[in-house]
């Protein structure tokens, strides 16, 4: 292939399929019905498997929407790329994300976030004994714990449970500024947790 260049597929670690880039994907998803949300994600599938993502992390829609997608994608009934998914996100009653389905007052949506109305992306919203009790139990049917968390505190509690993942991990203050906490840095690099900026 002379004149070109080849690399081997892309992975995106953290993509929401059935978010839209449009200026507030949040109203799209409250107002759409399942069917239309599928299409939607179908869609979205198509489109990065277009720009050589070969891999993806779908981390939260609603009724179990991506797993849909990845199983009709694994099947050969649409195209994508191999899709990783999660599931609904847990979060807490009106909290981060709530309206993908998945309210509980236990559960991983570490932090608040900035897309939810109400939600302080720098607020905690779990304590580590309860993110200690989301880890035991998924380690115990052999699943690993992805924990968005922005906030330090947040953080912290989420790397002292011991998820395997932390998305975003944008060491957001009460002040909504950033500020590198280098010790708790090197305690998630030590534990081995992987970050998902």
């Amino acid at each position: 292939y002379p004149g070109a260049a080849i690399l081997p597929g892309l992975i995106d670690s953290h993509v929401h399929l059935a978010f839209d880039a449009g200026p507030d994907p949040v109203a799209r998803m409250r107002r759409e019905t399942d069917a239309e949300q599928l299409v939607l994600m179908l869609h979205s599938a198509r489109e990065l498997l277009g720009v050589g993502v070969t891999t993806a992390r779908d981390l939260g829609a609603r009724s179990y929407l991506a797993l849909v997608v990845r199983d009709a994608i694994a099947a050969g009934l649409a195209r994508g790329p191999r899709l990783v998914a999660s599931g609904p996100p847990v979060t807490v009653t009106g909290g981060h994300c709530w309206f993908m389905g998945a309210e509980a007052d236990i559960k991983v949506m570490a932090t608040g976030g900035f897309m939810t109305a109400g939600s302080a992306p720098w607020y905690a919203q779990f304590s580590t004994e309860q993110l200690a009790v989301i880890v035991t139990e998924a380690r115990r049917v052999d699943k690993q714990v992805a924990a968005h968390a922005h906030g330090l505190e947040g953080i912290r509690r989420a790397v002292a449970a011991g998820v395997s993942t932390l998305e975003h991990c944008s060491f957001v203050t009460e002040t909504n500024e950033r500020c590198f906490d280098e010790r708790l840095a090197a305690r998630i690099a030590e534990q081995g947790t992987f970050v998902c900026p």
